[in-house]
């Protein structure tokens, strides 16, 4: 199926400072989220250091991933016109997502890196870079 871009040039274009100041907070939310994970919701079974810091991430990361999996479902629900072109189609509740993302994928990042687990985790690292 052909897109065809006529259809969205009504569509007002988003400013790329929302996506920014979007992105920053997500960094900083996340950054704040592994803290608070850390500090408060570790098991006490797990008791080596590098067990504890894999736990903590792969629980950061399940949280990104069930906001975001209902972020972008509710996005198809509410906005259907979507399915016809993933590329062109653009509003704030979309692009929210993606800004969430990035500053989700910036902090893993930098928590892998402050956490030396740049050589255990290198596919992840990969992941978030790709």
């Amino acid at each position: 199926m052909q897109a065809d871009y006529a259809d969205y040039e009504h569509l007002q274009p988003i400013p790329r400072l929302y996506g920014y100041v979007g992105a920053a907070a997500s960094f900083v939310a996340f950054l704040g989220l592994h803290q608070i994970v850390r500090r408060f919701a570790i098991p006490t079974a797990l008791t080596e250091n590098k067990i504890q810091w894999k736990w903590k991430n792969i629980f950061v990361s399940w949280i990104h991933s069930v906001i975001v999996g209902v972020w972008v479902l509710s996005s198809f629900y509410y906005y259907p016109e979507m399915t016809r072109d993933l590329i062109a189609f653009q509003n704030l509740y979309c692009y929210g997502v993606v800004a969430l993302s990035t500053g989700y994928f910036c902090s893993d990042f930098v928590d892998i890196v402050i956490n030396s687990q740049v050589y255990a985790m290198r596919e992840v690292l990969l992941h978030h870079v790709a």
